[in-house]
This record gives structure tokens, sequence and C-alpha cells, in this order.
């Protein structure tokens, strides 16, 4: 599989770290966990997650309060991230 392109250098994107855990919110709060992988470019320093898992964890799972608990734990700013948060909106228009 081809590796992310960064669009304002042109240049491949490089896995910083593998099966970090990416947050969706809803409207009304945490909503599904992902685990995914984080691109950065070496050059300007952009970061995408891709390579999403197929089958999340979601608000309803029992595991979801524990696994959340955990991946907040683990966020720390002197090290690579272990948790992205991603707002979406789950309203219907």
């Amino acid at each position: 599989m081809p590796r992310p392109v960064c669009v304002n250098c042109q240049r491949e994107m490089n896995v910083r770290r593998n099966g970090i855990g990416v947050l969706f919110y809803a409207d009304w709060g945490p909503y599904q966990i992902y685990a995914a992988d984080l691109y950065r470019c070496n050059n300007c320093g952009h970061e995408v997650t891709i390579g999403y898992s197929y089958k999340p964890i979601s608000h309803f799972d029992q595991r979801f309060e524990k696994e959340l608990v955990r991946l907040k734990k683990t966020r720390s700013p002197h090290r690579s991230p272990s948790i992205s948060t991603v707002q979406i909106s789950l309203s219907h228009r």
C-alpha cells in the first residue's frame, strides 16, 4: 500500500506511530474509538491518521469507558501521541 503524500510538500509521509486510538466525538460527547496509524511529513510536520480498524469500540460497548480512560492516561505532550480526537456531527439534515 502506498504511503500518504503531503499536499503542501509533495513528499511521502512516514509512519510516526502504529495503532494509536482515534476518538470520534458526536455533538453529545465521545462516540467511537478506532485504531489507526499516524503518519507525519518530515519536511513540514503535518500529520494524518489512516488505516482505520474495521470495527470501532462504540460508546455502547462494555469496553468503551475503560478504553477511553486508558487512552487519555497515555496521552503526553512529551512523546508520540497515543490518541487523536476527531469531532463529527451525527445530526441528520
